[in-house]
């Protein structure tokens, strides 16, 4: 049986919500950056404060 969640989204989904502008620079690059992992982009959000 699956947990009663808000919208269809957990906790989680509404936590990546507040980066999502953050997430989608990093995903294509682009201006002379290269594009992040899924893994560097996990790195990089666990060193933010929250």
């Amino acid at each position: 049986m699956r947990p009663a969640r808000p919208n269809g989204h957990g906790g989680s989904w509404q936590e990546l919500l507040e980066h999502e502008e953050r997430i989608k620079a990093w995903v294509p690059g682009g201006d002379g950056v290269e594009p992040l992992s899924i893994v560097k982009i996990e790195e990089l959000l666990a060193d933010r404060p929250h």
